[in-house]
């Protein structure tokens, strides 16, 4: 697995992705499908800049993806 040390989230990790989808209004900003309470669509919430480009976990940093979409940005996510 790829899960390394530079892979830690902040302990509100949980509190900013919920967030990060508020703000995106639950929708995947790639393709426009909804997930949150109005689909049954799994939302992550991505990182513009990676965090092992040192990327931060602030919300101009953030974008809601669908599972999909983000897996297809992460080749190396499984997407099982």
């Amino acid at each position: 697995s790829q899960a390394s040390s530079r892979n830690t989230y902040p302990d509100n990790w949980d509190d900013l992705r919920k967030q990060v989808y508020s703000h995106d209004n639950y929708e995947c900003q790639n393709c426009g499908i909804r997930g949150g309470n109005d689909g049954d669509i799994e939302l992550h919430a991505h990182h513009i800049v990676p965090t092992s480009k040192n990327g931060n976990h602030v919300m101009s940093n953030l974008v809601t993806l669908c599972r999909a979409c983000h897996s297809s940005v992460h080749p190396h996510m499984s997407s099982n």
